[in-house]
């Protein structure tokens, strides 16, 4: 597939209107998390970030473990089985899903209780946190039956329904969380990840009380036949959960061994402003555009043109706030956290080039998904993620938390350049001159942000965010509505009609 088919506007109507659904939620969440995030910095400071970071890393490994990769895979069964039209077939799978989230998250609390004083001194290095670690295996628990109920939503294709709960669960979760570091200060941090989980299993719960399932009973034998499917591609999803979430742990420990719980504040703020321009169009990927992948990857060419069209809209979409973060990470970071985080604005700019290779090379990784190469997609996980260790070792005894965030970046142009041959070669695909116009204007334009000072890099951002705006209204058509309401604009109207020289 070449790229020079004429365009078909339904796919960047469809891709939108995704992202929109998608990433209004998620704008919502980034705004509840700076938010909680500013509450945490002022009322825990550094070390409290770090310490954060540390318990919410360690949960989410444990999780991976117990879990095996069950809702991930849950979410291709379920819509299988939605697929079908067999009510009968699509009660089982729920009912089956919904018992096995209730036993993984007994295990995964039971591990995390039962090791509390073992993972307490790995992760910290003393005994001092295992009354902490005792919250989070609550937390566990509550969030897997959370990730049960995400996981039908997801897989009935109710996208609308999953973006009301996440902005309803994060603001909610803010003020739970709020309060927990307003009244209890630093030792607050641990209950505050047990109120969070059950503030997410009531949202989850909320919205997914109102699918309608055939009454159906099941023994655990039945349910047990209903697994053994969910694991076929569900451990290639833990091994790959296992791989990312593995190597945050060990590089979170790292970090807190050679420069201290500051040291891993200081990474973990960093981190966190970096992912915020990039969350709803990554969000969006899974949720909108790994389906629709999946029913077309026989297809070849129609494959390839969906590939070219998700990764440009995604760069469109986000790369205007990257520059930006990149170009004002002093400033991003006085205002998200507080003066005493300014060790991470160096980080800033690195790990948003890093994030950028994710959004370009993601969409490789779900042709992997979709076409069901299990063996290939994890052996490509875990082998960038012995990459991504490798790199933040090194760059950490040479530059620190700024070595980290540059090894990131650099295992994002490994992967990317890796998938792009093998994917090139699976599906006979290659760029359309356009998208690979964009490739190269964004990684140019984040490799130079920071060095040309926050109001030239506003200027930058400013010039790439009407550039974004003409080409989507290119994308879309004029009869498209937002189009339309846009125009309405004079400003905008110009913007769009405008002919620039050729």
């Amino acid at each position: 597939m070449k790229g020079t088919e004429p365009m078909d506007r339904t796919r960047y109507h469809h891709i939108l209107r995704s992202t929109v659904f998608s990433g209004g939620s998620q704008v919502v969440s980034a705004v509840a998390a700076l938010v909680r995030t500013k509450i945490a910095a002022v009322c825990v400071g550094v070390g409290g970030i770090g310490m954060l970071g540390l318990y919410t890393q360690a949960a989410h490994l444990i999780s991976a473990i117990a879990e095996m990769g069950l809702t991930a895979s849950a979410v291709r069964e379920v819509a299988v089985a939605r697929g079908t039209r067999d009510t009968l077939r699509l009660a089982q799978v729920i009912r089956s899903l919904r018992m096995l989230v209730l036993a993984t998250g007994v295990v995964a609390a039971a591990v995390c209780m039962l090791l509390a004083s073992w993972l307490s001194r790995l992760t910290f290095g003393d005994n001092s946190h295992q009354i902490g670690f005792l919250f989070v295996g609550g937390a566990l628990f509550l969030n897997q039956l959370a990730a049960g109920q995400t996981a039908l939503l997801r897989g009935l294709g109710h996208i609308r329904e999953l973006a009301l709960q996440r902005a309803m669960v994060a603001v909610v979760a803010t003020v739970a969380a709020g309060c927990c570091y307003l009244i209890w200060g630093i030792n607050g941090i641990a209950p505050s990840l047990l109120v969070i989980g059950g503030v997410t299993l009531a949202g989850s719960w909320w919205y997914a009380r109102r699918v309608n399932v055939e009454p159906v009973k099941l023994g655990w034998r039945e349910v047990l036949a209903h697994a053994r499917r969910f694991l076929g591609m569900g451990l290639a999803f833990m091994w790959v959960s296992l791989a990312s979430l593995g190597v945050a742990y060990l590089i979170g420990i790292m970090i807190r061994r050679e420069l201290g719980v500051l040291g891993n504040g200081i990474y973990q703020a960093a981190w966190g402003i970096s992912g915020y321009f990039v969350g709803f169009v990554l969000n969006a990927m899974g949720e909108d555009f790994y389906p629709r992948l999946t029913g077309v990857i026989q297809n070849h060419e129609e494959a390839g043109a969906l590939l070219n069209a998700q990764t440009e809209m995604g760069i469109l979409l986000g790369l205007p706030g990257m520059v930006a973060t990149s170009a004002c990470a002093t400033w991003a970071v006085s205002l998200m956290f507080s003066p005493e985080f300014s060790g991470a604005a160096g980080a800033v700019a690195w790990f948003n080039l890093g994030c950028f290779g994710r959004v370009v090379s993601w969409p490789f990784s779900f042709v992997l998904m979709a076409r069901g190469d299990s063996f290939l997609y994890a052996g490509t996980v875990g082998l960038f993620a012995v990459v991504n260790l490798l790199f933040a070792w090194i760059g950490l005894r040479l530059h620190g938390v700024t070595g980290v965030a540059l090894g990131f970046a650099a295992m994002h142009v490994c992967n990317f350049f890796t998938l792009r041959v093998i994917i090139g070669r699976m599906l006979v695909f290659s760029y359309a001159p356009a998208v690979r116009r964009l490739i190269l204007l964004g990684s140019g334009c984040l490799i130079v942000a920071p060095f040309i000072g926050p109001w030239c890099g506003m200027g930058l951002a400013l010039t790439l965010g009407c550039l974004s705006l003409r080409s989507l209204a290119s994308r879309l058509g004029p009869d498209h509505r937002l189009v339309g309401h846009a125009r309405k604009f004079p400003p905008v109207r110009w913007l769009i009609d405008v002919r620039l020289p050729t």
